[in-house]
């Protein structure tokens, strides 16, 4: 494959994974006039292409394309292709209405109204007065040696993990 149509492959795929099916089966159909109908490449190019038809709705295009290609001299391609067509003719199931979430419409929406939420009213800040504070001359200050003993005992612990642990 040469490089602009390999550029054009790669496109076709950027646009299919970002859900732009049309532009996708644009490019996979105009990669696909530059490969030798039968080459292992135009195969994969044309599963790309049965993958955007069907996800644009075309699904006769893809079905009709994987009958095609069910004929590909390329085993791989064919039995690639097959796979899709049963997935594809399968019979489409009935999913009951608790398995979807309804969209409410947004037709019925007076234009006047606002849409905006009006947030939390901003917190009014109070001036703090003496009375807010601690007296620190209640506090008591004296020191209880509990970091310099915390400390000793961790010392200890771990030198005699590190002679008898260790």
């Amino acid at each position: 494959m040469d490089t602009s149509t390999q550029i054009l492959f790669e496109t076709g795929k950027d646009a299919f994974l970002q859900g732009e099916y049309r532009q996708s089966i644009d490019y996979f159909q105009r990669t696909v006039e530059n490969l030798p109908q039968y080459s292992r490449e135009s195969g994969e190019v044309q599963l790309w292409l049965v993958s955007a038809y069907q996800a644009n709705n075309q699904g006769d295009e893809a079905i009709a394309l994987c009958r095609e290609l069910m004929t590909h001299p390329f085993t791989s391609t064919s039995q690639r292709a097959q796979r899709q067509l049963y997935i594809l003719e399968a019979p489409k199931l009935e999913r009951p209405k608790e398995w979807l979430t309804e969209i409410p419409s947004l037709d019925n929406l007076d234009p006047a109204k606002s849409l905006y939420v009006e947030g939390k009213k901003k917190v009014e800040e109070k001036e703090l007065a003496i009375e807010d504070f601690e007296d620190l001359s209640q506090v008591e200050t004296q020191d209880n040696q509990f970091l310099w003993w915390a400390l000793g005992l961790g010392l200890v612990g771990l030198t005699s993990w590190g002679i008898w642990g260790g």
